[in-house]
């Protein structure tokens, strides 16, 4: 099989407790593992202010990465083009309901957050396409 042909195995990880666990359990286990991604979501790009909470992102860069990268796994860590400040604030383009088209959000909704989907998943998939090879990615989730 061709390096082109071989498949890269990526851990997708927020560092919350599956995520790692995952990781963890494939390095145990000595499954393939080629690099980790963490996507992390920004609260404010103009700004440099991190959409996570500050212990955990402090946690995650001072800790966490570290400790992955000294038991021999890459770390590439992804930033969405979207943060929470362009999200809130930019009027709704698409909408099932016509009434909402032109209003602006205005702030997330526990457990509907649309920023998951249109910063980590939009971030992600686009992660991904720089890869010529196969990907078989590791989801951890409770």
């Amino acid at each position: 099989m061709s390096e082109e042909q071989k498949p890269l195995y990526i851990a997708s990880c927020s560092f919350g407790k599956d995520s790692v666990a995952t990781i963890l359990l494939a390095l145990e286990n000595n499954e393939p593992l080629d690099r980790v991604v963490f996507v992390e979501v920004m609260f404010d790009h103009e700004r440099g202010i991190s959409g996570e909470d500050p212990t955990h992102i402090e946690w995650v860069y001072r800790v966490a990465i570290p400790k992955l990268e000294a038991m021999g796994v890459r770390v590439d860590i992804v930033k969405s083009d979207a943060d929470y400040i362009g999200w809130a604030t930019q009027p709704i383009s698409k909408s099932s309901k016509p009434e909402r088209v032109g209003k602006k959000r205005v702030w997330l909704l526990q457990g509907r957050c649309a920023l998951n989907r249109d910063g980590k998943l939009k971030a992600i998939h686009k992660y991904y396409r720089q890869f010529t090879q196969p990907v078989v990615q590791y989801v951890g989730i409770a």
